[in-house]
């Protein structure tokens, strides 16, 4: 039987992949995004939407009460609903920050949404890895911003401590002071794919407006979906004080020096 014959369970819809598989938590990621897209595309669970205002599904729920509130569609007007996890990779071969496109179909019109989805048993998911020299074309960093010292130093030395154990004239505090101008900007780039190079860009879908996060614990799973706009205010309002950035960063397995990863906490805001 293949995933999607599982129903609403998405543990069954994982049954098949081993706990000793060494790729395990990146099949289950993409996988997840596999369970949305079907459970989207399931007219039976609209159906029961639209008759009873809520499903057997959670994640069916809180996607599609969120959406038709953000986009102020009533629930009665929605014919049908396509989703997509199909999105086009990135001009330069990456992956795009959309995961999910979905089409929903109103009588006269058709109403689009993307959605990049979260889903891990961990507090911190990576959610971006590029060069400093991509960090510089988005920001549009001269070679003499001080930011683009501290991108360039830290993907040569692949952690705060070590920058500063290496370079005395940097510190936590000029960071932030350097970093303040550009946090909005480079959250959007990170989390939404805002201002990646045109060249990169095939379509505005691979752009993603709205995120979906899951949190699976041994207590239970917890879900939120929001507009990336609100969830990157939250972070904004977040006060770094004795944090290098609301952001983890790192660099990806064997490739110091040449890439920066970025982490993001999932931060379930209301």
């Amino acid at each position: 039987a293949s995933p999607s014959d599982h129903g609403l369970n998405f543990g069954e819809y994982c049954s098949d992949i081993v706990s000793e598989d060494p790729g395990r938590y990146g099949k289950i990621g993409y996988r997840y995004e596999q369970f949305l897209t079907d459970i989207l595309n399931k007219r039976e669970l609209l159906k029961q939407f639209l008759s009873d205002g809520e499903t057997l599904s959670p994640e069916f729920n809180k996607i599609l009460s969120f959406v038709t509130l953000q986009k102020n569609l009533e629930s009665g007007e929605i014919k049908e609903i396509l989703a997509t996890n199909s999105v086009s990779i990135l001009g330069n071969g990456g992956k795009a920050k959309t995961d999910i496109i979905c089409s929903i179909k109103l009588e006269d019109q058709e109403e689009e949404f993307t959605l990049s989805v979260k889903n891990s048993t961990a507090g911190q998911v990576a959610c971006h890895e590029r060069s400093a020299s991509d960090f510089e074309k988005v920001l549009g960093l001269s070679e003499k911003d001080r930011f683009l010292e501290y991108i360039k130093k830290f993907q040569e030395f692949g952690s705060w401590n070590a920058l500063i154990s290496n370079s005395c004239n940097f510190s936590m505090q000029d960071f932030h002071n350097c970093y303040e101008p550009h946090r909005r900007k480079l959250a959007e780039w990170i989390l939404t794919g805002e201002g990646e190079p045109e060249e990169n860009l095939k379509s505005k879908n691979q752009i993603a407006q709205f995120i979906f996060l899951r949190r699976n614990l041994q207590k239970g799973e917890r879900l939120i979906c929001q507009t990336w706009d609100s969830h990157i205010d939250r972070l904004m309002a977040i006060s770094l004080n004795s944090n290098w950035d609301v952001f983890g960063w790192t660099y990806p397995s064997d490739r110091r020096g040449d890439r920066i990863q970025l982490k993001l906490n999932l931060r379930f805001f209301d």
